[in-house]
């Protein structure tokens, strides 16, 4: 395959272009797969690294660990040099990245400082899919909070980050998920979509768990009890979520 070819497969502004990249990739791990179990029986397992920057031609390393794996995986790194969000570059699966819809935030966002690099993009994804939870309500969650900024924080200071977060009604969810800065986004998302699973299980609306999100679970259930059944920024998010939903799948 020319050098061309290899620099257009992650421009990440063609989407017909990352689809095949995909379908390479993954012929890249079956063949992975098949060479590693043929020479696999005396000697740790092998990950292949595929490192992903904005331009530059795919670079392809092979390591083995120091000691052996449970299963053969290709990983992801993400290096897109154009977005500077100090968190971006965390590396990924190959079966984590592969079904993540191509989606990027609206321009007027970035001129603002607003960033959700590719990396973030495909965490956030697998915890809504193993959440139950609507990618594109994340997304309309995360612009109409933060504006996609991950140091975000509320005036008074008590809430941060994309999904901004009150880290101190959430100490005990964030020691049981392991997070202990709530300005890392993977940490602040992953809180933020497991409280949000919650609420979903136990007020199955909604516009009901996204007033609790906004004004806490009395204060909503308050409004309930008086015939209100939305919010103006329940009625936002829902909004921003269809557009959303439309841009990536087109219903």
């Amino acid at each position: 395959m020319e050098e061309k070819d290899l620099r257009s497969r992650f421009d990440k502004r063609t989407q017909h272009l990352r689809i095949y990249a995909r379908i390479v990739l993954g012929v890249i791990s079956s063949l992975v797969l098949v060479t590693t179990f043929a020479t696999i029986k005396d000697k740790p397992k092998e990950i292949t690294v595929i490192t992903v920057e904005q331009n530059p031609a795919e670079e392809q390393k092979t390591i083995t660990p120091e000691f052996p794996t449970q299963d053969i995986e290709i990983r992801i790194i993400f290096n897109d040099e154009s977005e500077d969000e100090p968190y971006a570059g965390r590396d990924v699966t190959l079966n984590e990245w592969k079904d993540v819809p191509e989606w990027d935030i609206p321009q007027e966002y970035k001129d603002t400082g607003g960033c959700l690099p590719e990396s973030v993009r495909v965490h956030l994804y697998n915890l809504c899919e193993q959440s139950n939870i609507s990618y594109p309500f994340m997304l309309a969650l995360i612009e109409t909070e933060s504006g996609y900024q991950w140091d975000a924080e509320s005036p008074d200071g008590s809430c941060k980050g994309y999904a901004m977060i009150n880290d101190k009604w959430h100490q005990e969810r964030m020691r049981r998920l392991g997070v202990e800065d709530i300005y890392d986004p993977y940490g602040n998302l992953k809180v933020s979509v497991d409280f949000l699973a919650e609420l979903f299980i136990k007020y199955h609306d909604a516009s009901m768990v996204l007033m609790c999100y906004n004004c806490g679970e009395s204060t909503a259930e308050k409004l309930l009890e008086d015939g209100i059944y939305s919010t103006a920024y329940s009625e936002k998010i829902l909004a921003r979520e269809a557009e959303i939903s439309y841009e990536i799948y087109g219903n």
